[in-house]
């Protein structure tokens, strides 16, 4: 049987390329994105196992019609990859309300919602896994040179549901992963990033593969276990 998975934040970077890799091979890929582009375009002309969500993910009210679309179907691997930077000077003195509610309304909010909507969907499956890309700059163990409130803060949110709801899911067989996929060379990441899209995808699918062999949920896409 065919396995299905899920992903949100498809039309660039990490997410895009998870859309090939798992295109490649043979899986049906459900792709979320915001705003279609050429190169996300190409890739769904190129194979006929991708199907085009065009939804926004911090558009909450819309999230039953997406539950009702799922219905039937089944995921056997959810990943939530959407995600955002926000604003650039996220230094004290420079915070307001708006930049910082749309950074956790990306990078939280709409994770645990999106898991939420999909779960039954999820509980079908055969693999049972939910994946969420974050970063270690959400470790507030790893926390050493301060700023980047808004980011920091959000993704340590994020990871803290994700640690509630693999304890909640455990007795039904669900992995939860929180992963760090590097320093990339993306629209966030820019030009002077570490790694490119495929070497950070590449390691992460290994991960992903492991997930139910692995004892803890934070890790970096070298598998390096990372500090809460």
């Amino acid at each position: 049987m065919t396995k299905a998975i899920l992903i949100t934040g498809c039309s660039r970077g990490i997410g895009l390329e998870f859309v090939k890799v798992y295109a490649q091979l043979g899986w049906q890929v459900y792709a979320i994105v915001r705003k279609s582009n050429p190169e996300f375009e190409k890739l769904v002309e190129k194979y006929s196992n991708i199907e085009t969500i065009t939804f926004d993910v911090t558009h909450f009210q819309a999230y039953e019609k997406l539950k009702k679309y799922f219905e039937t179907k089944t995921i056997d691997v959810l990943i939530n990859n959407a995600g955002i930077y926000g604003d650039q000077d996220q230094s004290i003195g420079n915070l307001n309300i708006d930049a910082l509610q749309k950074v956790f309304m990306t990078n939280t909010f709409a994770p645990i919602l999106m898991t939420q909507t999909v779960l039954d969907a999820i509980l079908r499956g055969s693999t049972k896994t939910i994946v969420n890309i974050t970063s270690r700059m959400g470790s507030i163990a790893d926390n050493t040179s301060g700023q980047y409130y808004a980011y920091r803060s959000s993704k340590a949110a994020l990871n803290a549901m994700m640690r509630s709801l693999q304890i909640d899911l455990q007795d039904k067989g669900v992995k939860v992963l929180v992963l760090h996929p590097g320093w990339v060379k993306t629209d966030m990441g820019g030009l002077n990033a570490l790694i490119d899209t495929e070497t950070s995808v590449k390691a992460l699918y290994e991960v992903i593969e492991q997930a139910h062999k692995l004892p803890e949920m934070f890790y970096s896409y070298q598998k390096e276990l990372l500090p809460w």
